[in-house]
């Protein structure tokens, strides 16, 4: 994508206000309503905006261990990418998120992997998973939570997942 920004765009674009204005509009509103739920029509120059943000998007950002791409639809590429520096705000992050049309990709920088989830059962896969992770190692996930409580969030996650399954 970067090859196909001109100088000019990859330049000088960023620098200007309305790039800036639109830059922190993106990044300050929810996916939600920035995208209002995939209805919102681009202006040429707004898509250009879109393409030169991307591009900047793509670079890992220094001391973020997760990243975070929120697809919401396919066919025209329209994506968020936020980044985490512990597992804990994925889990967070992913536990309030729908999974109806969406597709998430879970990369851990730190350790080179990637996961995609594309449907409920996924999902409450990989917090039954999270969960189950934080009765080995605890992390500020479970801050404050007792074993016990910690055990029915991952078993009410696992029965979610098998329920999903049967569907």
């Amino acid at each position: 994508m970067e090859n196909e920004l001109s100088w000019f765009d990859r330049v000088i674009t960023p620098k200007t206000k309305a790039y800036k204005d639109f830059a922190k509009e993106v990044e300050n509103t929810s996916p939600e309503i920035f995208y209002r739920d995939g209805e919102r029509k681009f202006s040429e120059r707004e898509k250009k905006f879109m393409q030169i943000h991307k591009s900047t998007a793509n670079k890992i950002v220094q001391g973020s261990a997760y990243t975070v791409n929120t697809i919401f639809d396919v066919d025209t590429d329209t994506s968020v990418k936020t980044n985490y520096k512990s597992s804990a705000e994925v889990v967070r992050f992913i536990n309030k998120q729908k999974t109806d049309g969406r597709i998430l990709i879970i990369q851990d920088n730190t350790a080179f992997t990637e996961l995609t989830i594309d449907n409920e059962a996924a999902k409450q896969k990989y917090l039954s998973d999270s969960w189950a992770k934080e009765l080995e190692v605890r992390t500020d996930l479970s801050f404050g939570m007792t074993t016990s409580e910690i055990d029915d969030r991952q078993a009410d996650h696992y029965r979610k997942y098998e329920i999903e399954v049967k569907k």
